[in-house]
């Protein structure tokens, strides 16, 4: 009877617990820390200790942005210190040239990458402001001997207004073409929450899933990833060091700010799972991301600096460290998705 008694409880308490949790929108998830569900229990549950340790080792020293997405599903009383440098300790970010067609003109807190082209550019995000876009990107080109107004097409990864921010300013000063997915077209009017987003630019180009952008010769393809919004975009782009090719997989969303449920954080990991095979189909052996706490791009910068003749580019980490990158996401969000499964 007792036993009886405490299985009944136990069901009706996970229910209730459920019930308890915050169900979030889109816009308020999407606040990062600002709204917190918490909702990660007490203790580690056992069918997600599995995923906790695969995402873990997966992101090894490496990765330490994406091992803090495991850490980030552990109950908070056992959760472990970021190791990842806070972006007040960070070195500021300066314009770099990563690969012979590629720079990076982020900011300290979110990343955007510029494809250089004989026919133009192709901006990857629009960070979070115009003001980001005139003190940023137009400057960090400028010092390569790139001319803004060279920005052909702005590859919006996803709708959030740290991504979308300069993108209006960039179509209407440029006549820049903006792609974003279609649910993320409908996302991203709706994310104007804080007052350094502006609204974006009107309706564009709506990307497809496996669609080809080709200027001048180079052709990056895209990929619909839903996860971190339901309409992320995640990119591969052929790039080349010192004339020797590669290839890069841009992950396009990265963080667990969003309506937290099981099955959207297995949308997560099925999305991530795909991308790595789908880059290292394509060859990929350089794991980027659109914000730089996340593929270390601040600090690999400074190590191109002191880079020597014979030495290796630091951001090419071979087709294992794609590999790695995009499991440990998986892992971490299906570990998630098993703390709050009931």
């Amino acid at each position: 009877m007792m036993k009886e008694l405490s299985l009944a409880c136990a069901l009706l308490c996970g229910m209730a617990a459920a019930a308890d949790r915050p169900v979030l929108t889109e816009q308020e998830a999407a606040g990062a820390g600002s709204v917190n569900p918490n909702d990660q229990g007490t203790q580690i549950k056992p069918r997600a200790q599995p995923h906790l340790a695969a995402g873990t080792q997966a992101a090894g020293k490496d990765f330490p942005g994406v091992a803090a997405l495991c850490s980030s599903a552990l109950p908070q009383a056992l959760r472990r210190e970021r190791t990842a440098k806070g972006e007040g300790q960070r070195p500021a970010p300066e314009a770099t040239r990563v690969f012979d067609n590629l720079y990076y003109v982020g900011v300290q807190n979110v990343s955007a990458w510029a494809v250089a082209t004989p026919d133009g550019i192709i901006l990857l995000d629009a960070l979070n402001s115009p003001e980001d876009i005139m003190n940023t990107v137009e400057p960090g080109l400028r010092k390569f001997g790139l001319d803004p107004a060279n920005i052909k097409y702005v590859i919006v990864t996803h709708g959030h207004g740290d991504h979308f921010g300069g993108a209006a300013y960039l179509a209407r000063q440029y006549h820049a073409h903006v792609l974003m997915s279609d649910n993320d077209w409908k996302l991203a009017p709706t994310m104007l929450n804080k007052p350094m987003y502006q609204a974006p630019p009107p309706r564009d180009i709506v990307v497809q899933d496996g669609q080809k952008l080709t200027l001048g010769g180079e052709t990056l393809t895209l990929y619909i990833t839903p996860g971190h919004t339901l309409g992320t975009v995640s990119v591969l782009i052929p790039v080349t060091d010192h004339g020797q090719p590669h290839v890069a997989a841009l992950w396009g969303g990265i963080g667990f700010n969003f309506p937290h449920s099981p099955a959207r954080f297995r949308t997560y990991a099925d999305s991530a799972q795909r991308f790595m095979r789908l880059a290292l189909a394509a060859g990929a052996d350089t794991p980027l991301s659109n914000h730089p706490t996340i593929d270390n791009a601040i600090e690999k910068s400074q190590q191109l600096k002191k880079r020597g003749p014979n030495d290796p580019n630091p951001f090419v980490m071979g087709q294992s460290g794609v590999r790695r990158f995009l499991t440990a996401a998986s892992e971490c969000a299906l570990a998630y998705a098993e703390q709050i499964s009931d």
